[in-house]
């Protein structure tokens, strides 16, 4: 926290250090903020597919290559009138098929709420030709507390299960359908009146969902076969099944919020329940760290599980920070971790990634903004920890880009991400902790003044000579200047970069040397 402090108020922010795990690599939009990101996926051949929709037009769906090239965009529309379309999760196959799924919905001006009607699954080729397009009909109330939602999972043999909850009679509903687009089953429960479907997670032929309830302080969960047989059900403890997971054994674990559970005034809690194969209850742990805790994701990898949630960290604050925590299978805290980057916002995480050795990225949104003059709030933001709760990188890639919606890792070790406005993709390359020979000291880049006005003053203390290309791009990635490679020969090198002809707003100064690449963000008034 204090690195991350004195490079704001140098206003270098998150410029990405070489003893990072990643530097910024490139940046798309789809070239109209109309357009939602929802969620998105990585096939096996690295590339990254991005899922979302138009509010009260249609599905959109775009392919990247992991050298930003955008290989295709695909609609899809619902052809009746009135009638529209948004996306709600997307998976890959085995065969780098994507799998979309979504809903058809009608829309109230004066309540301003959705009012879905069917289910939609798309399937599309690697190539992004349809293949199929399966609709599910669904009745739903909507209300100011029940809302629809509804996620999906695919197994190896490229069947499709989608996880819901509507009204009676269904209440919590698994469809399956097969890799030709055939409804196979359509399983339910009204155990525990579930609600608000929240998540679903699929282990060899066993898939575990979760819900909330109308009833005080139940987390409904239930588990099926791959045949559709519900094997049981569970009434957790805690404010709603938040997020659910499953691990080799076929435990399962349930992430909620329960009031007051670790002391009678410490508010809401974190809590994690663990039942074993069969349903038997073994555990809950409470996790309390002095402020409300509301819980959000969770991830199980390699005898961990990392989650994130939100809420003030004093009982008198009043705006949300982050919370990341990391247990072992029995629910003892390895570690915890506040991201709280300004006093005077809120900062909320919507995704959390893990990596098999326990390192933790997280994405939300929440400052600081390096724009004076937006709010921070908007403000994207990527924390990585280490594997003991320590903050060991951080980038605020893009304040036009809307929050952060997910991560995804590549196979070479790079990083996608992607923010909610204008469907915006990132790509980070990946930089191994404790690389030597480093193009800069530490402490050594500098930009002044930034904010820039017409001009400002690169510096850099090289090291050792290396040679050195220095460009400045825009948000869209255009190149607005750069000075070619030269020969950097050792010591104090300052150069000027003439910003007089730009535009105002947020640029990005790349410096890149023979094997690495340093990001730093300019404001041009």
């Amino acid at each position: 926290m204090n690195k991350l402090i004195i490079v704001i108020g140098f206003f270098l922010l998150c410029a990405t250090n070489l003893l990072a795990q990643y530097t910024f690599d490139w940046m798309q939009g789809a070239g109209n903020y109309s357009k939602t990101s929802v969620m998105s996926t990585v096939d096996s051949e690295d590339n990254l597919i991005v899922t979302g929709y138009w509010q009260n037009y249609q599905i959109f769906t775009r392919k990247y290559d992991i050298s930003e090239n955008l290989l295709w965009e695909v609609a899809d529309a619902s052809g009746i009138s009135g009638k529209y379309e948004k996306s709600n999760w997307i998976n890959i196959d085995a065969d780098n098929n994507i799998l979309v799924v979504g809903n058809i919905y009608s829309y109230s001006s004066s309540t301003g709420w959705d009012y879905p009607s069917d289910i939609v699954a798309l399937k599309y080729s690697p190539s992004g030709a349809l293949l199929w397009k399966t609709i599910l009909p669904i009745s739903i109330t909507i209300t100011s507390i029940n809302r629809f939602n509804t996620r999906s999972v695919v197994d190896s043999s490229g069947n499709l299960y989608i996880g819901t909850a509507i009204n009676a009679p269904d209440g919590a509903v698994l469809y399956k359908i097969d890799p030709s687009g055939n409804l196979l089953f359509t399983s339910s429960s009204l155990e525990n009146l579930p609600r608000n479907f929240s998540a679903i997670r699929i282990k060899d032929n066993r898939i575990v969902m979760g819900t909330s309830s109308p009833t005080f302080n139940v987390a409904p969960v239930f588990v099926y076969d791959t045949s559709g047989v519900l094997l049981w059900t569970a009434a957790a403890v805690g404010y709603s099944a938040s997020d659910v997971e499953i691990d080799e054994n076929y435990n399962v674990y349930v992430l909620s919020s329960l009031e007051n559970a670790v002391s009678p005034t410490s508010g809401a809690d974190m809590r994690i329940t663990k039942y074993n194969a069969a349903g038997t209850l073994l555990w809950n742990q409470d996790y309390d760290f002095g402020g409300i805790e509301f819980s959000s994701k969770l991830v199980y990898l390699n005898n961990r599980l990392s989650a994130i949630g939100y809420g003030p960290s004093s009982p008198s604050a009043s705006y949300f920070d982050w919370k990341t925590i990391q247990t072992d299978t029995d629910g003892n805290l390895l570690w915890h971790a506040i991201y709280d980057a300004t006093t005077y916002n809120d900062e909320e995480p919507y995704y959390i990634l893990v990596k098999p050795t326990g390192e933790v990225i997280v994405t939300g949104k929440g400052g600081p903004s390096p724009d004076p003059n937006n709010p921070s709030f908007i403000q994207m933001s990527i924390v990585e920890y280490s594997n003991t709760g320590d903050q060991i990188w951080i980038d605020l890639p893009n304040i036009y880009g809307g929050w952060g919606l997910a991560t995804m890792f590549a196979s070479d070790g790079s990083l996608y991400a992607i923010s909610s406005s204008d469907m915006t993709v990132y790509h980070y390359n990946g930089i191994p902790l404790g690389l030597t020979n480093n193009l800069f000291d530490l402490d050594s880049v500098k930009i002044y003044p930034n904010p820039v006005t017409t001009s400002t003053t690169l510096e850099l203390n090289m090291k050792t000579s290396k040679n050195v290309e220095i460009t400045v791009r825009d948000l869209l990635g255009k190149a607005v200047i750069n000075i070619p490679e030269q020969d950097f020969q050792p010591g104090l090198r300052k150069i000027n970069l003439d910003f007089s002809g730009l535009n105002s707003g947020l640029y990005f100064c790349h410096i890149k040397s023979d094997e690495n690449l340093q990001t730093v963000k300019l404001i041009k008034y």
